[in-house]
């Protein structure tokens, strides 16, 4: 596969489908080259077709296979400085490589909007010189379930307690214990702390356990692991068998087997929530769930406890007058305040 290319975004005529030979395919790709890659030179293939169609409907993909490994290179060059979103050139890899390059895709997309020197090739990873191999990531995922796998590999510089030397190599290290945690925190050497590592150490005031518990003993499906990975992904966290009277619990909320049902919160909400429970099941209020019962607190203003407790505000009643119908409209469609909207 290494002198094959994927183009995306080219698109097909329905007439020309049953091209069995591919005759066509490959003068459609000839013709995109010279178009769209401005490349005048001759280029040959070995075998040029299309891929299954795609389920989202767009122009099925297609691959070519070089005749010369400097053409492939020649058009993989010029394919980043001339395309537009429309269309797109990349390289295929073997399934295996794709797999180990999808554990780290998010890392190094990562490390480009921190700032750092991200280098992926093939399946590769080097952040600032150190690589970072798939297995250490998965590795890391597998002691830690609550670490973001998009996280965390900015701590990957010389002398920082998330890493450690192997071969002359940095791996990643994740912090499995508070005090593993708090002594990255007080590390005056690290400049940036990543958000997730703040909210773990709220969670420690917050005397949240970071391990969750769970009465669930089934495996996670393809809906679970969704919700896990949208948490990940922005550093949202289920309370649910973390806090109240559900804590180091986890009570099932479905059918006396499955817990399906959750409080999914930010670490910031943590100190504001004051109670949580699961309720027994009750045939009047669903058919097979279980209630969540929580409750928020949180500080007002005193000048605004003070106008919503002040027995002086004079009440105002609002009635409607059918006759008045349209100057209403007209004030909800001028946008105007609440004050405006009675029609009396």
């Amino acid at each position: 596969m290494r002198e094959n290319l994927l183009f995306g975004g080219i698109l097909e005529d329905p007439r020309k489908k049953e091209d069995r030979d591919n005759i066509e395919i490959e003068t459609v790709l000839k013709k995109f080259l010279k178009e769209k890659l401005k490349i005048n030179e001759e280029i040959n293939f070995h075998i040029v077709h299309r891929l299954r169609p795609r389920k989202d409907a767009k122009p099925r993909t297609i691959v070519a296979k070089f005749e010369s490994q400097k053409d492939r290179n020649t058009v993989l060059r010029a394919a980043p400085a001339k395309l537009k979103e429309t269309f797109s050139v990349f390289e295929q890899y073997p399934y295996e490589m794709v797999e180990r390059r999808n554990v780290l895709w998010p890392i190094f997309k990562r490390e480009q909007r921190l700032g750092n020197h991200a280098c992926l090739k093939e399946d590769k990873l080097y952040v600032n010189g150190h690589r970072i191999y798939p297995e250490d990531v998965i590795e890391a995922q597998k002691m830690h379930p609550m670490y973001p796998s998009q996280q965390g590999s900015q701590f990957l510089s010389q002398g920082s307690t998330l890493a450690h030397e192997t071969n002359q190599e940095q791996v990643l290290v994740v912090p499995t214990t508070y005090d593993e945690l708090s002594k990255i925190l007080n590390n005056d050497g690290i400049d940036e702390i990543d958000r997730c590592l703040y909210d773990y150490h709220n969670l420690w005031l917050y005397n949240v356990p970071l391990p969750r518990s769970s009465e669930d003993k089934g495996r996670i499906n393809v809906y679970g692991n969704k919700i896990l990975q949208l948490c990940k992904n922005n550093c949202l966290y289920i309370a649910s068998g973390r806090i109240g009277n559900d804590k180091n619990m986890g009570k099932v909320t479905s059918k006396e087997t499955s817990l399906v049902d959750y409080l999914i919160v930010s670490g910031d909400l943590f100190p504001y929530i004051t109670e949580f429970e699961v309720i027994d099941f009750d045939s009047l209020f669903s058919d097979i769930h279980c209630r969540l019962q929580f409750n928020l607190s949180a500080m007002l203003p005193d000048d605004l406890l003070d106008k919503n407790n002040s027995s002086n505000v004079p009440s105002k009643h609002i009635r409607w007058i059918g006759d008045k119908r349209d100057q209403f409209v007209d004030s909800v469609e001028s946008k105007l305040t609440i004050d405006n909207l009675s029609n009396q």
